[in-house]
């Protein structure tokens, strides 16, 4: 089976995290109307489009549903629901680099990933 990236490559952008934390601290910290930040062409586009093209819908997999006075979303734990290429993104989303990157620009530190996706984030 071919998969839909290359195993050795990386979805983050590891050369511009710091320069783009560092730079966009503020912009985040003082956000209104709570601290948050948007960043346009993060990931690459190409990688985004297969985790799109492979997501499961609503029919094909198991969902949780949380609708609530805090909540209106789907979850699911298992990462076999999922496809390659989402399971190679959230892996990077839980690395080191990423969290590393995300006490930087928001300034909390001690963030743990969530490997498990038992509601983290």
């Amino acid at each position: 089976m071919e998969l839909p990236f290359s195993a050795n490559s990386n979805p983050l952008p590891l050369e511009n995290m710091s320069r783009i934390a560092s730079e966009r601290a503020a912009d985040y910290r003082n956000a209104n109307p709570f601290p948050h930040i948007a960043l346009d062409n993060f990931f690459d586009e190409t990688m985004l489009s297969r985790v799109l093209d492979e997501f499961p819908n609503r029919k094909q997999i198991k969902w949780t549903e949380f609708d609530n006075y805090h909540e209106v979303k789907l979850s699911a734990q298992r990462d076999d629901n999922f496809g390659y290429a989402t399971k190679w993104l959230m892996y990077h989303l839980n690395s080191s680099y990423f969290i590393n990157f995300l006490e930087e620009l928001t300034g909390i530190k001690g963030l743990l990933p969530d490997p498990h996706f038992e509601g983290g984030g």
